[in-house]
């Protein structure tokens, strides 16, 4: 991997020592203001297109949670991965400036490529093209990751400016969160809140948006090349660490039957390799032992982009009356807390444990912290088991279920004709309990059908005796026929009324929605229900109505119903519905 090389060019007295005057006579380099430019706006395209990904890949793609949360990750996998070949081929090849540039515009492609397949009015391979572009994006930031700042580095010159080397390093660190923190407040909110094309959403806009700020990106650094200090390209100090290892195992292999044996298996490098590059090798692996638990922590941090996204999009997301937090913007946090964390960490929380002799050491820290990690992924699965009893029962994958709909002011029950029985309550507690079902009044029930070889049911529906004893005037005819049920199952609505002293039915045609929304809103079903009879004899329903109801909600966003009837007729008095509609609302809506 690259490593910030720096200059060492200070001139020295004749005694030895470092001129002081010109320590202070060294100018701030103009080239890292380009530098840091460079990395806020390539850092907000990363973190933008990011921020939206999971739920683009689960709603537009239209993956499955446990597809769009493997591809985020193969996607982090790449983008975390391919730093390693990014700085070889820096450091051996090519150079950091040439890697940055034509990198760079591989990652400039991706996002083009990932903003167009969104587009609609194109009519792009939509699941081809956003694959595409997310492996052209991987590979540009991955690639460009280890370079730029160490193309930083490259531009002071040491010991004479070490200190302002620190400092560039902080302002590049905050460069990044930056980037990070504005990208994810606002493309959440260029996906969600802004409408085109005929969508409620704009995921061209959100992926447009960081799309643009690469361009800049790569703008701005072609335009400081007059002024960075370039370095030609050396060997990499990876492929030599690699190298020697792999030299001193082969060695220590051989001589594995000889007696004298070395002091540490590096050592049989050292008839080919210098002490110096045997010592750093010693120094990296010893510290490498310590960074084998930091993987599987960044295994679970990452999971804010997909699982802990995906989980924010069944919530409600308001806090207080007026404030809502996106599910794709809770990912900000992390910049957030960053900024409010750090300093209080290093001037209050750490000193006051250095005063109770506790937390001293980076590990003591590391512990700490990991500990703290595994608490977080407590309380979200906590979340999670609360969410999970909101979920819909139903597992409607081939079976059938019929969502009785009561609207008169009466329990009915509901029997089966002939010797075996189809029909089971689900809120029975005993599961192999089929009994006549009763639907109290002015409510639902849902019972699983499970007809045999037949898609059909023979009902009998009639009042229940607790309303025919009840001294109220409550006679009503039965209603007597066959239910047909969905060919591939599914909850169908059947919605039970009163007509002239009779029980009617009403059936949808098509089955229901049982999940929730993706976008984590409410959902309201209105349905039409027209009855207008020219004579009873031929049951044929006249008169065609068409209504539009517009609701709007606290925000003043409007959600406007269409609902149309049509003439038709129906048999037995058993009538398909005429309208039903379904729609979305924002939460507290």
């Amino acid at each position: 991997m690259t490593v910030p090389a720096v200059r060492r060019d200070s001139t020295t007295k004749e005694d030895g020592t470092e001129s002081q005057s010109e320590c202070q006579r060294l100018p701030y380099p103009k080239s890292v203001f380009f530098i840091v430019v460079t990395e806020f706006c390539e850092r907000f395209s990363y973190y933008g297109m990011r921020a939206v990904l999971t739920i683009y890949m689960r709603n537009v793609l239209d993956f499955s949670d446990n597809l769009s949360t493997t591809i985020y990750h193969v996607f982090l996998l790449l983008c975390y991965g391919l730093p390693v070949f990014g700085g070889i081929l820096a450091d051996s090849f090519i150079g950091k400036y040439k890697t940055i540039v034509y990198l760079s515009s591989i990652y400039a492609l991706g996002n083009i490529v990932l903003t167009a397949a969104s587009t609609k009015p194109l009519h792009l391979p939509v699941v081809a093209l956003s694959l595409l572009g997310l492996a052209f994006m991987a590979i540009g930031t991955g690639g460009i990751k280890p370079c730029v700042v160490a193309l930083g580095g490259e531009q002071f010159i040491l010991p004479n400016q070490e200190k302002t080397l620190k400092q560039f390093f902080s302002v590049f660190l905050f460069a990044v969160s930056v980037g990070n923190m504005v990208a994810t407040l606002i493309t959440p909110v260029l996906r969600r809140d802004v409408s085109c094309f005929g969508d409620d959403t704009c995921y061209p806009l959100a992926f447009g948006v960081p799309g643009g700020l690469m361009i800049v990106a790569i703008s701005v650094f072609i335009g400081g090349k007059c002024l960075y200090t370039i370095k030609t390209p050396e060997d990499n100090i990876m492929l030599r660490v690699v190298k020697c290892a792999t030299y001193a195992i082969t060695e220590k292999w051989k001589r594995k039957g000889e007696f004298a044996k070395k002091s540490h298996w590096l050592d049989y490098a050292s008839n080919r390799y210098d002490e110096q590059l045997i010592g750093d090798s010693k120094g990296l692996f010893r510290v490498l032992v310590y960074y084998l638990p930091v993987p599987m922590f960044f295994a679970l941090y990452e999971q804010l982009g997909s699982r802990w996204t995906l989980q924010a999009t069944r919530m409600d997301g308001y806090i207080g009356r007026g404030f809502m937090i996106k599910p794709d913007q809770m990912q900000v946090a992390n910049a957030i807390l960053l900024f409010i964390f750090i300093p209080v960490f290093e001037t209050v929380v750490y000193p006051v444990f250095h005063m109770c002799n506790l937390l001293k050491r980076p590990l003591q820290k590391m512990g700490v912290g990991g500990v703290l990690a595994a608490l977080a992924f407590l309380s979200a699965a906590i979340v999670e088991t609360k969410i999970e009893s909101t979920y819909s029962v139903l597992h409607t994958n081939g079976e059938s279920y019929l969502n009785f709909i009561n609207t008169i002011s009466c329990p009915v029950n509901i029997l089966e004709e002939g010797q075996t029985t189809s029909l089971k309550n689900l809120n029975s507690h005993d599961l192999d309990l089929y009994e006549h079902l009763m639907v109290p009044a002015n409510q639902n029930l849902i019972a699983q059908a499970s007809p045999h070889n037949s898609l059909t049911l023979e009902l009998e529906i009639g009042l229940n005796n607790s309303c025919v004893h009840s001294g109220k005037d409550t006679v009503m005819k039965s209603w007597k026929g066959q239910v047909h049920l969905l060919p591939f199952g599914g909850l169908q609505s059947i919605v039970i009324s009163e007509f002239n002293g009779s029980i009617i039915l009403d059936m949808l045609t098509s089955p229901e929605e049982t999940g929730k929304s993706k976008e984590g809103n409410a959902k309201l079903r209105l349905l039409l229900s027209h009855f207008s009879p020219v004579s009873e004899s031929s049951q044929t329903f006249s008169e065609d109505i068409s209504m539009v109801i517009k609701l709007v909600n606290k925000a003043g966003r409007e959600y406007p119903f269409q609902l149309n009837s049509t003439n038709h007729e129906a048999s037995s008095l058993l009538s398909n519905i005429g309208s039903t509609r379904t729609s979305e609302f924002e939460p507290n809506s």
